[in-house]
């Protein structure tokens, strides 16, 4: 008989509880630079951004690109590697900020991104967890996540410390003392949303079944819930796809019956109505439904775990942590190792 996996003993449990100190770690590291970088943005007269990125740091930078566009109002696009890489397309990055985000600073088609786009003028900007990374020294200006090595597969603290340095970014670009306060909220925010592991062990018991998924959000959330899924996916091995609310209505609602099981990841906000309207027609059309909220709107549903109260433009911190973590869970109680998913390398690259 095979012994089961303790949880509290594996890689991505130590580092999903390690993120509270990383992300204070990571702006002592980084503020100063991060200033200046914000300073170069202004001075160079940015108009636009460029994201470049994969697989979890891909979805970091769509929490980027809301929060970018929402407060400091600059357009943020994400590049399509292969045009220069395969195609060898010529972009001409003017009055551009390019940000290349990898956690290993090995993928060698961000790298090129970066390469390019420095080339052709464009401000340069990496983000990874090592200083010596090739994607490091490519760019103009390196931000370090300093949070250690991540020995689990799935990305957990890098994640969320890439995450939390593009918040910063935006809080400094746009100059923003609502976001500087609410950022410097998340490492308590953190640390609270943990304090209710049990009752995410108790939910992921009762998902042991689940074959597939469905994940909604809308807004700032959508990064949660696009990373939500792609941990379920690389963990639980759960065929789960993430969809904005306002996508979901168009065609993909067809699918939704009493055997669907549906995720509802929401931050109470401005997307408020959204989600309770999406809440009440998959009740009608009797979806499995588990909600992941701050939002008292969902009280009286027994199916919604409460995530801490804080302002939308943090909650997918706490939101993202206990998915990571239920994803964690769901895994061991599925008979999986989540530290080392099948098929699966911690650096990947591509081109």
């Amino acid at each position: 008989m095979i012994k089961p996996i303790d949880i509290k003993k594996l890689h991505m449990y130590e580092e999903i509880h390690e993120q509270a100190d990383a992300v204070k770690k990571t702006k002592e590291i980084n503020l100063e630079k991060i200033k200046l970088i914000a300073s170069k943005i202004k001075e160079k007269n940015i108009t636009n951004v460029v994201l470049s990125a994969r697989g979890s740091s891909d979805n970091v930078c769509v929490y980027f690109k809301y929060m970018c566009e929402i407060f400091a109002d600059i357009p943020c696009g994400f590049a399509a590697p292969s045009v220069s890489t395969i195609y060898g397309g010529k972009l001409k990055y003017k009055n551009t900020l390019v940000i290349g985000v990898s956690q290993s600073g090995a993928g060698l088609d961000i790298l090129n991104v970066i390469e390019e786009a420095k080339k052709s003028g464009a401000l340069t900007v990496a983000i990874t967890n090592y200083e010596s990374s090739l994607l490091a020294q490519a760019a103009d200006y390196s931000l370090f996540l300093g949070c250690g090595d991540e020995k689990s597969v799935a990305a957990t603290k890098t994640f969320i410390t890439e995450m939390y340095l593009l918040g910063l970014m935006c809080a400094e670009i746009s100059d923003s003392n609502y976001l500087r306060h609410n950022l410097d909220l998340v490492p308590s925010l953190l640390i609270e949303a943990l304090n209710e592991e049990d009752k995410v062990f108790e939910l992921a018991k009762k998902c042991t079944s689940f074959y597939d998924c469905y994940f909604l959000s809308r807004g700032i959330n959508y990064v949660s819930v696009l990373e939500s899924a792609l941990k379920l996916q690389e963990t639980t091995y759960i065929k789960s796809k993430a969809y904005s609310v306002s996508d979901f209505y168009h065609g993909p609602f067809a699918v939704v019956d009493s055997t669907q099981n549906i995720f509802l990841l929401h931050g109470q906000g401005l997307c408020n109505m959204d989600l309770y309207e999406m809440f009440e027609k998959l009740m009608d059309a009797n979806a499995n439904v588990i909600v992941i909220s701050n939002d008292p709107y969902f009280t009286d549903y027994s199916k919604t775990f409460f995530v801490p109260k804080c302002e939308e433009c943090v909650s997918p911190f706490v939101i993202i942590e206990i998915m990571q973590l239920f994803s964690c869970a769901l895994s061991v109680y599925k008979g999986n190792n989540p530290d080392i998913p099948r098929g699966l390398k911690k650096v990947t690259v591509t081109r």
